[in-house]
């Protein structure tokens, strides 16, 4: 890797000075297989989502890997507070889009029915907690899954909304 680096910068002339870098002889795959043999199991609380930054006020997100789907109980949704102050207000509300149908899905023609809404608990900083939707499927089939957080405390409205694509079972 490092031979490609500097041949780079030769053939280029980028000028990038290289003195200080140096050839540990560790691959990169050998050293994110030391990381995952040592973290045994990888979820993403390991790999420090929302760690890295914050906002000085309270803000509420949900990711793609938050949402998901238990059989007899409907929608779970994860929702991190990844700001310095307490999420004390606001609620999460999801929708569907049309159920086995990939060509509507992200298009302008999309519709989105509510499966439903509910409040957000208190959430301190830094704290992750799940909140339920009931929802009972019509079909089994592909459905896509729009989640979004309406707070007026939300300090960041960019994590504020995730979607996800659900293969679901009839009951």
């Amino acid at each position: 890797m490092l031979l490609g680096i500097k041949t780079f910068n030769d053939k280029f002339h980028l000028g990038f000075d290289l003195s200080e870098i140096q050839e540990t002889g560790i691959e990169v795959w050998r050293a994110i297989l030391d990381y995952i043999r040592d973290t045994q199991k990888i979820t993403h609380q390991n790999l420090s989502s929302g760690g890295r930054s914050f906002t000085s006020v309270a803000d509420p997100a949900i990711f793609t890997y938050s949402i998901s789907n238990k059989r007899d109980m409907g929608l779970e949704v994860s929702v991190f507070n990844a700001g310095i102050q307490p999420v004390t207000s606001g609620k999460l509300v999801c929708y569907a889009g049309a159920v086995n149908d990939p060509v509507l899905f992200r298009s302008n023609g999309e519709t989105k029915t509510i499966i439903g809404e509910q409040p957000l608990p208190k959430i301190e900083p830094f704290e992750e907690v799940v909140v339920s939707i009931p929802w009972q499927i019509t079909q089994a089939g592909t459905w896509p899954v729009f989640c979004n957080i309406d707070s007026k405390e939300d300090g960041y409205l960019g994590n504020s909304s995730a979607r996800k694509v659900l293969e679901l079972f009839s009951n």
